[in-house]
């Protein structure tokens, strides 16, 4: 038999960079539904449930960039499969 503790509570403090969807869209528009790294289209391979289904990858990471920033969506943004991003 095994027993695992869980439950214990701790405080955790994050910072979250606020991202935009119009920028996100535009990327997408400009580039397409499909992995920009190995290629996949979730909605070729999983049917229409999947269609449109990607994220998108900033290529300098907004953690290195200090406060605010335009962000062109053709230039520093790529649509990235969750598989590749991860």
């Amino acid at each position: 038999e095994y027993a695992y503790r869980e439950g214990k509570y701790f405080h955790v403090m994050v910072n979250v960079y606020e991202r935009s969807g119009a920028a996100r869209d535009a990327c997408i528009a400009h580039y397409g539904a499909a992995c920009t790294v190995c290629g996949m289209d979730f909605g070729s391979r999983y049917g229409s449930f999947a269609q449109g289904h990607i994220e998108v990858h900033h290529l300098t990471p907004l953690s290195t960039v200090e406060g605010e920033y335009m962000v062109n969506p053709i230039r520093d943004l790529r649509p990235v499969c969750p598989n590749c991003h991860a």
